[in-house]
């Protein structure tokens, strides 16, 4: 793994990246500063619930509270600058990041798996929980998604990485949660951005974004984001 110090300051900015669809993507999602009004809301509500929870389940299912708040909003941006319809969760936890990522768009669809299902109420019309023991094919092979997000505690399989990436529509995206928590989330994100079907790849420190998107030139950029 990495180190992470050494890593960020070998990453670059938006400036030492040339693709235009990719600069723009940095510039207009990944330097949003703006505090959207509905942050506020969805704050409130996370810290409500997250009081209800020990410190070993919050370490569990969200990492350090403030890398918490700035990757659900980060996550929230990213889906109101792509607008997917159709949405897959993989780890739905206690449900919070379910709650950013539907509370975009009501006429989005989000499916979201987990062994249990989220303590938290009304998670929106929009939002279907199925209960998955790891990546169930059977549960999900039946649509085709635009976003794909992929949490760091959801068992998922390097050897699943193909069929997952077949469920993913033309011009797909992928969100792969903590891509450094360890050595094994490290090689399942890589094996997502050396896959045929993977065009290009943004890679925070705490989360990878992979791009099916045809037309891009294949390449990789590791990003300077807040740690």
């Amino acid at each position: 793994l990495p180190n992470k110090l050494v890593w960020f300051f070998k990453a670059v900015n938006k400036h030492d990246i040339h693709p235009p669809f990719v600069y723009k993507f940095v510039e207009t999602v990944l330097e949003d500063n703006k505090n959207h009004n509905i942050f506020n809301d969805l704050d409130l509500v996370a810290i409500s619930v997250l009081q209800n929870y020990s410190s070993f389940q919050k370490s569990f299912f969200i990492g350090k509270p403030s890398n918490y708040k700035t990757y659900n909003e980060l996550i929230y941006k990213i889906v109101a600058y792509l607008n997917p319809q159709q949405i897959l969760e993989l780890g739905t936890g206690v449900g919070l990041r379910t709650m950013y990522i539907a509370s975009v768009n009501s006429q989005t669809k989000v499916l979201t798996l987990d062994e249990i299902p989220p303590n938290l109420p009304g998670l929106g019309s929009n939002v279907e929980f199925k209960i998955s023991k790891g990546l169930n094919q059977k549960i999900i092979n039946s649509n085709k998604y635009d976003l794909i997000v992929i949490n760091k505690h959801f068992e998922l399989h390097i050897d699943s990485v193909d069929f997952l990436l077949e469920q993913l529509n033309e011009d797909g995206i992928i969100l792969f949660d903590e891509p450094h928590l360890n050595c094994s989330q490290y090689h399942i994100w890589q094996r997502i951005i050396n896959h045929t079907q993977i065009t290009s790849s943004v890679t925070l420190y705490y989360l990878g974004i992979a791009f099916k998107k045809q037309g891009l030139t294949r390449e990789h950029f590791n990003v300077k984001f807040p740690l």
